[in-house]
């Protein structure tokens, strides 16, 4: 019997217009397969080669002299890929994303991901609760799902949250979600969080204009 594998993905940018030049600073994704957790993970800080908005700054605690230390999306982008591999991605608001990913592979003469890779939970929520707030926190506010943990704005910490709402939405067993974080340094695997990183408390009012923009803007996003 052939497993169903999804990979859970997130990111942050240095601003929301991938038209503008921005780029990605953190990059996410966790492994489910069959519905369940496996612990498996990706993540990395990455260098934008620019500053970030103040707004982005803001939202996740990242700064640009932060971020020098790491490497740019060209130096992980076949790490990331070999990850991913040929299996489906569950993002919320994929277009988001998926054009930022696309706009880096593009400048690293990439093939870009095609969008029907793509499981897009914004559609889904919007599907099952039409007319209602549908951003990620109002879906862990809808399901129950703790945001205590959450300081900042961050895609590990994102990609966690939409592994229980793409759960609930699908009608999956929440109890299965187990979240594994293993440190151990292997490729591909979750990196501790460095002692040094810049962490500031959660903006609400960031993330309410964050998603109003997408909102109003989500029809312009080119995949």
């Amino acid at each position: 019997m052939v497993k169903k594998r999804l990979l859970i993905l997130d990111i942050e940018t240095t601003g929301l217009r991938v038209g503008e030049g921005h780029r990605m600073t953190e990059l996410a994704c966790i492994e489910m397969i069959d519905g369940i957790l496996t612990g498996n993970k990706y993540h990395q800080y990455i260098n934008p080669e620019r500053e970030l908005e103040e707004s982005a700054q803001r939202m996740t605690g990242l700064t640009w002299s932060f971020l020098k230390q790491y490497p740019t999306f060209g130096q992980i982008v076949k790490d990331f890929l070999d990850f991913i591999g040929e299996d489906q991605l569950v993002i919320h608001n994929a277009p988001f994303d998926m054009g930022f990913i696309n706009y880096q592979l593009a400048i690293e003469q990439y093939p870009k991901i095609e969008k029907t890779r793509a499981i897009d939970t914004l559609p889904m929520a919007r599907a099952k609760f039409p007319g209602k707030g549908n951003s990620l926190d109002a879906l862990c506010e809808r399901f129950s799902i703790s945001l205590d943990t959450r300081d900042y704005h961050g895609a590990l910490i994102d990609v966690q949250l939409l592994a229980r709402v793409y759960t609930e939405l699908t009608g999956g067993i929440q109890r299965k979600l187990k979240i594994v974080v293993d440190s151990s340094g292997a490729a591909g695997v979750l990196k501790p969080k460095p002692a040094n990183f810049p962490v500031r408390h959660f903006i609400t009012k960031d993330v309410e204009d964050h998603q109003a923009f997408l909102e109003v803007n989500l029809a312009k996003h080119k995949w």
